[in-house]
């Protein structure tokens, strides 16, 4: 009867191991800057940083107004808010960037 009991002991240990899966934030890179866009949830269409690098991730620097209409793509990339994803305030704001109406401007 104590063997029954070991062997279902390490039978339910073993399948509790096995049913916890990883947790990851997001499996996205971050940019030369420190940081990348958002794609998806409360942040979409944003910019955020990881880690203080340069641009406008560096320590003591102001990041880039969210809500900004560009002229150009060349404008939002330089900004670092390029690519911006429909759903977003800087997206609705820079709609007539989105040249192939797919829902990515600045792609």
């Amino acid at each position: 009867m104590s063997k029954l009991m070991g062997y279902m002991g390490a039978v339910i240990m073993v399948v509790s191991l096995l049913a916890v899966s990883p947790v990851q934030a997001h499996s996205g890179g971050i940019d030369w800057q420190g940081g990348h866009n958002c794609r998806v949830g409360s942040c979409a269409g944003t910019y955020h940083c990881h880690q203080a690098r340069a641009g406008i991730c560096a320590r003591n620097s102001t990041p880039a107004p969210t809500t900004k209409r560009y002229k150009n793509c060349r404008q939002a990339r330089a900004a670092g808010v390029a690519p911006m994803y429909a759903g977003s305030k800087l997206y609705q704001k820079n709609r007539h960037l989105d040249r192939d109406r797919d829902g990515v401007a600045c792609e």
